[in-house]
């Protein structure tokens, strides 16, 4: 599912409009299910994706944008053009006692191929100090991609691992707790009996102690004359 959602991610990021709404979607859907769904892995696992191709979505983006950044243009174009002019308006070469003549020498050095200068291109072959040629550029974009994917996957990996973790010593204390819990409550019943045996006898002992006062009134009532 992860392989999927980088390939996903990887043809979704070349246009930034939608980019940014699958942005706001993902966010929006995957980070609360993250966070509220404590007790649904497959919760846990469906924002995680989210999250991640997210994430895939914005490196896919950057890579096109390099890539895009270190293609010349225009380069071939000019250089094929100086090519063609410096074969159109050569000299004609007039030799005096074997040298050239100082005209000639001028309008080879007006006429001598420059290097062409495009802005924010290039050159096949060139190195440059930021990017470097442009196989370089995109070898060290799909490297930084896989250390990506592979951290987030890890990371996801280990998430779940800690979930059942916790879920499994969690269920083991659960049970713990519900052992206690009936122990507790078979505790309360008994003891429970033995106030209902304890209020039985005080009421018996209250039947006798009104017999008894009974007895003495009796008794009392005869001795006066």
């Amino acid at each position: 599912m992860a392989i999927l959602a980088f390939c996903h991610s990887a043809v979704i990021g070349k246009d930034p409009a939608y980019t940014y709404t699958i942005t706001i979607i993902f966010l929006a859907v995957g980070l609360p299910l993250i966070l509220t769904t404590a007790r649904h892995t497959g919760f846990k696992v469906i924002g995680c994706l989210l999250v991640l191709t997210r994430i895939n979505i914005a490196r896919a983006t950057r890579t096109q944008r390099l890539v895009q950044d270190a293609q010349p243009p225009r380069a071939q174009a000019v250089t094929s053009r100086h090519n063609r002019s410096e074969q159109t308006h050569a000299p004609s070469k007039c030799y005096s006692s074997g040298r050239l003549s100082n005209a000639d020498r001028r309008y080879d050095r007006i006429l001598e191929p420059k290097p062409p200068k495009v802005s924010g291109a290039t050159v096949p072959g060139s190195k440059d100090a930021t990017t470097g040629t442009q196989e370089e550029t995109i070898e060290r974009i799909r490297k930084e991609q896989r250390i990506w994917l592979m951290a987030f996957g890890g990371l996801l990996i280990f998430g779940l691992t800690y979930d059942a973790v916790t879920r499994y010593y969690m269920g083991e204390m659960m049970e713990e707790m519900k052992r206690v819990f009936e122990e507790t409550n078979k505790l309360l019943e008994e003891i429970n009996k033995l106030l209902e045996e304890i209020n039985k006898k005080l009421k018996e002992i209250h039947k006798e102690m009104r017999y008894i006062r009974k007895i003495l009134e009796n008794a009392t009532a005869q001795k006066i004359p």
